[in-house]
């Protein structure tokens, strides 16, 4: 399904819309948007393109000021839904200082992107699918910051 169009205040309607990264690029960084627009769009690609989380990620949820209306967003914020026994996998080898679990982790955190403006493109939040934080997390991205307006978000599967 491709990208519904943004309500008159900019916003995706509220619901969650699956879609590729291709409609999403098509949406908010295709080559006749801003620079920063194919930026953060090139650092989102290549955030969930990364082999590291071939194993560990089973969808993303994208929001941000990426997904609106405005032509110099400052970043994208990821959900990476996590596939069950991610968590055990990685933190028994981040603890043992193992580096793909260490670098895994800052790929999924976002510190691996690159900084725009004094902030990293990708604001990434690696959380359990289905758990409380999850669903805490995917509650929050389809809020505004007074908390009250609703508005939706993107869901892609990977791999």
């Amino acid at each position: 399904m491709p990208v519904p169009q943004l309500t008159p205040s900019g916003l995706l309607p509220p619901g969650i819309y699956d879609c590729t990264l291709a409609d999403i690029r098509e949406a908010f960084g295709s080559p006749t948007t801003t620079p920063r627009r194919q930026e953060i769009h090139s650092a989102l690609l290549a955030a969930v393109a990364d082999p590291l989380l071939d194993d560990l990620v089973d969808h993303i949820l994208i929001d941000g000021s990426y997904v609106t209306s405005n032509p110099q967003p400052h970043d994208v914020d990821v959900i990476f839904a996590l596939r069950p026994l991610a968590f055990a996998r990685l933190g028994p080898a981040a603890n043992r200082g193992i580096p793909w679990a260490l670098s895994a982790i800052r790929v999924l955190a976002g510190r691996t992107s690159p900084i725009i403006e004094g902030r990293h493109a990708v604001h990434g939040f690696p959380l359990p699918m289905r758990s409380q934080v999850y669903q805490t997390f995917l509650d929050w991205f389809q809020r505004e910051r007074d908390g009250v307006t609703v508005k939706g978000i993107l869901r892609v599967g990977i791999k």
